[in-house]
């Protein structure tokens, strides 16, 4: 069981929080799923370039990767803050050179559709606002420890396919409930490897897929996964 304080602008979701949480990205998923508004004010203060100085325990997060590190019975202080990044806050974005990669809020959360989609020839509802889960591009990040796996493919793309996996479970679906999932790749002739390793994850029905070779990923790794999730489909 963890303690959580929330301060500043964010405080008005609820200052004070017990949970029982795996990691710091499964508080901010919990309290997304309890307090309404929550993922809009995450992406829109990103969007303003307001960050989050995070506290656990005695120390204080310095960098993304621990926002996957295991959590025991410990005090979490959320702070926010008009701070870009300085020592001891989480960047509003992930910035590798001068891109940027994604906000924080999509980061933890990742996107679900607003409002309901209509198919234009028939004006029936397709998809449910709140049912189109976006997962945003995972990369072989271990959730356990925050590092990246070993620079083998079969390594970084089973990690990845976890990753998408775990998201899916939090979100009470399966892999199966995917319906489209894009994969980047820095080296295409690593398809082969990577399609092997998804049959042991997806079974027909196969979702839609899209593979591109891209010129780098984040953090130098060789496979990034995104995914769209049907939720009760």
């Amino acid at each position: 069981m963890q303690r959580v304080k929330l301060v500043g602008e964010i405080a008005k979701f609820g200052s004070n929080w017990e949970t029982n949480c795996r990691d710091i990205r499964d508080i901010f998923k919990l309290i997304d799923c309890q307090t309404p508004g929550f993922r809009q004010h995450l992406i829109a203060a990103a969007d303003a370039g307001i960050g989050y100085e995070i506290k656990r325990g005695k120390d204080y997060l310095d960098n993304e990767g621990e926002l996957l590190l295991s959590l025991n019975s410990e005090d979490v202080i959320i702070t926010e803050d008009d701070c870009g990044s300085t020592d001891g806050k989480i960047k509003r974005t992930i910035i590798e050179g001068s891109d940027i990669i994604e906000s924080i809020g999509e980061q933890i959360l990742g996107r679900v559709a607003c409002d309901d989609i209509i198919d234009p020839s028939s004006s029936e509802i397709i998809v449910k606002a709140g049912n189109l889960m976006f997962i945003s591009g995972q990369i072989p990040l271990d959730p356990e420890t925050g590092d990246l796996v070993s620079q083998s493919i079969e390594d970084q793309a089973k990690q990845v396919l976890e990753n998408v996996k775990s998201i899916c479970e939090a979100a009470g679906c399966s892999l199966d409930d995917i319906v489209k999932i894009s994969i980047f790749l820095t080296d295409l002739s690593n398809f082969a490897v990577v399609n092997d390793m998804m049959k042991e994850y997806f079974s027909e029905p196969y979702p839609a897929r899209a593979t591109v070779e891209v010129s780098g990923l984040p953090l130098g790794v060789n496979v990034e996964i995104e995914a769209i999730v049907l939720i009760n489909g």
